[in-house]
């Protein structure tokens, strides 16, 4: 069993309430940060290519690394979980009438559930 990361800390700039938004993908729950945070992220990413950081803007954007690494694993984990059920649902080999199981390639898997790009 896979574990998400560990986060140590947030940082003090990331708002409790409001940090995260949900999107629904193709049937499926996706976390990202919201605008706020995206904002926050993009100004400072902005800074760094004209200024150094404070050392605290620093350890802000480590942390809002860290976080976006935690909502990815999440996503991917929620994301892996739907299409193994949905696979396993609604994969029916049509050339086996007595519907046996059996295997399906990678390419079988694939053009029968499309690939959703998923990040945070």
């Amino acid at each position: 069993m896979l574990l998400p990361p560990k986060l140590q800390n947030l940082p003090y700039s990331l708002p409790i309430e409001g940090a995260v938004r949900i999107e629904l993908v193709e049937g499926i729950l996706i976390f990202r940060a919201s605008s706020t945070v995206q904002n926050r992220i993009e100004e400072l990413l902005t800074k760094q290519q004209s200024s150094p950081l404070t050392s605290e803007e620093e350890h802000q954007l480590d942390f809002y690394e860290e976080i976006d690494n935690y909502l990815s694993f999440i996503n991917r984990t929620v994301r892996n979980a739907f299409l193994t059920q949905a696979i396993s649902w609604c994969l029916v080999d049509e050339n086996n009438p007595q519907n046996q199981s059996r295997k399906f390639s990678p390419k079988e898997i694939a053009a029968t559930v499309p690939e959703t790009e998923i990040s945070p």
